[in-house]
């Protein structure tokens, strides 16, 4: 909202009248009722991290004593509770809601408070943004112990709140709450592939005293040789140069371990020297720059490839530049923890650096060079997907949709328009594509999917195949799949979802997931349930923008779903290994 207007710069369509101003004592009273009689033994307490959460799950164990329990306050389920203890997220204390739909104590260092004609969702946000913060500096202190804020209860209760109506504030609570589960759904897709690429970092290059990898591509079965660095790889210097030489904007660039960062070249305190200075080689595509000094053991190593043409750009002194007709696969080797090993042997013991001699000698296992393509080609394309989240999307960096900002930033969404899903979706029933025989093959090309987490049933040599990008539903458990390759399905409960013109399937398959829809028992659910559900869209664009990114990560998922099949028990009734799944991707 800006400053001294009671009407948000963004809004939804419709609502024109200016927001009211409240004080937070006509939406809200101050909770006394205590415990009496220790009727209520679990306590909560207010994380800024992670809101409201008992006690036991935070710190694994009770820290109240039960004998104190009956001087606690009584925290129903939607009340709110403000955390005097500050923190570089909660510069003023947090204040959170009670959404874990039951009642518990707090302590009485904490204020507790009861919300009434408010939008408990809007209320919610209003407090994960900062416009509260001014209220609270200029009225309070960070009292005798700095770790904790200050302020009167009287006082506290005098902050002015904006208070749109009722239908405004529910909308604003809905659609920032969704954005949210979004970001939620993102980062832990996000961090899925993280994963997988640190394990198959560490399955698909030999171990310690071993000869070959434990996962590898199907075809190659030679062993790996080791190789000193110097025998295989150039290396080149980088520059050393005076104060006197750093110019403005208009001069050599000289990389530093600053601008490399997640494995990218960044702009960060970029410095730049006059061209008569540089006596050290420009960098390359494909040239791989290490930190080799740095005043923090933790940043040896630290390495980027080039990836594009960069013109009047060295590396500085405490860098060293590789160049290697295979980068990509050099740039993996790197990224294992063989590399970390060979750091770990040859840092110096008072100065933390890696000498060019030292760098030299350290030994890498390479295959053949056809396999060592492969295995670059394959963590460059991964590498280049987290990258792209990364910018576009990552939760903790993102601007616009960060969790820090959404209260600020996106506070009143504009052109956000309320929709039922019915709107958004053509449905088509899967009868055509269903399978005439379960008799299912390896051998054979066509998976054979369902919505639920087991996905590919096998494989069939049927071929009335499904061959469009689309969403598959389970009518029943609501369970639902993006799919963009040729399949068939074997029962007639999915519906197949495409999306309507102005509308981005990719995106609205991430509504569709983090839109609560209650299962009705088992019964069909599309038609009657799912069809009629309300939801709230962004123009086309946006659409796309957000969408985009989460493809790409449903896209390599979905690349490595067409290799799985359906896990068998072995002998001792377990699962197949995580090697025995991966194997199957290639």
């Amino acid at each position: 909202m800006a400053k001294n207007s009671m009407k948000p710069r963004i809004r939804f369509k419709g609502f024109t009248d200016a927001w009211e101003q409240r004080k937070l004592c006509s939406v809200a009273t101050k909770v006394i009722e205590k415990n009496e009689n220790t009727r209520i033994v679990e306590t909560f307490t207010n994380s800024a991290e992670f809101g409201i959460i008992s006690q036991r799950d935070y710190f694994d164990h009770d820290i109240s004593n039960f004998d104190n329990l009956s001087g606690y306050y009584v925290v129903q389920n939607n009340d709110f509770v403000y955390n005097p203890r500050i923190s570089v997220t909660a510069p003023v204390g947090p204040i959170n809601r009670n959404k874990l739909g039951r009642k518990g104590v707090m302590s009485p260092l904490y204020m507790v408070f009861r919300a009434s004609n408010i939008d408990f969702t809007f209320m919610e946000w209003f407090f994960k943004s900062e416009h509260w913060h001014g209220f609270m500096k200029f009225n309070g202190d960070s009292g005798a112990r700095s770790d904790r804020f200050s302020i009167k209860d009287e006082i506290m209760f005098q902050m002015p709140l904006p208070y749109p109506n009722i239908h405004e504030q529910e909308l604003v609570g809905e659609i920032l709450s969704k954005i949210d589960n979004l970001i939620t759904l993102h980062q832990r897709k996000y961090d899925k592939i993280v994963n997988i690429k640190k394990a198959l970092l560490e399955k698909m290059f030999p171990a310690e005293g071993e000869e070959v990898p434990k996962i590898r591509f199907k075809g190659f079965t030679e062993a790996w040789e080791q190789r000193k660095l110097g025998d295989t790889i150039d290396f080149y210097s980088g520059l050393t140069y005076s104060p006197s030489d750093i110019v403005k904007d208009d001069g050599v660039f000289v990389l530093r371990s600053c601008n490399v960062q997640e494995g990218e070249i960044v702009d960060e305190d970029n410095v730049y020297v006059r061209a008569g200075a540089v006596n050290s080689d420009n960098v390359s595509v494909d040239d791989i720059i290490v930190v080799v000094r740095n005043g923090s053991r933790s940043l040896i190593g630290k390495h980027a490839k080039i990836k594009k043409n960069m013109p009047k750009t060295v590396i500085g002194a405490f860098m060293t530049g590789l160049r290697y007709k295979n980068s990509a696969y050099l740039n993996a080797v790197l990224n294992t923890s063989i590399f970390a090993r060979e750091i770990k042997k040859d840092l110096g013991a008072t100065i933390n650096q890696i000498t060019t001699g030292a760098f030299r000698k350290m030994v890498f296992p390479f295959p053949k060079q056809p396999e060592q393509s492969l295995i670059g080609y394959f963590f460059e394309q991964l590498d280049n997907l987290i990258t792209l989240h990364q910018r576009e999307h990552s939760v903790k960096k993102s601007t616009k949709l960060s969790k820090k900002h959404l209260g600020d930033k996106v506070l009143f969404a504009n052109a956000w328009e309320q929709r039922k899903l019915g709107e958004v979706f053509d449905y088509e029933r899967p009868d055509t594509y269903i399978v005439k025989s379960d008799k299912y093959s390896d051998t054979y090309s066509t998976p054979v999917l369902t919505a639920n987490k087991g996905f590919i049933l096998g494989y069939t040599n049927e071929m009335q195949v499904c061959n469009k990008e689309c969403i598959i539903f389970d009518d029943f458990t609501l369970d639902s799949k993006y799919v963009t390759f040729p399949f068939m399905v074997k029962s007639s409960a999915l519906k197949i979802l495409t999306a309507k013109i102005g509308y981005f399937l990719p995106f609205a398959y991430q509504l569709l997931q983090a839109t609560n829809i209650e299962i009705l028992g088992h019964a069909r659910h599309y038609i009657s349930v799912v069809q009629p559900t309300k939801v709230l869209i962004p123009s086309n664009d946006e659409q796309i923008r957000i969408g985009k990114c989460i493809q790409q990560i449903d896209n390599l998922i979905t690349l490595h779903q067409r290799g799985l099949i359906k896990i068998q028990g072995d002998k001792n009734g377990k699962k197949r290994s995580f090697r025995r799944i991966v194997q199957r991707l290639f």
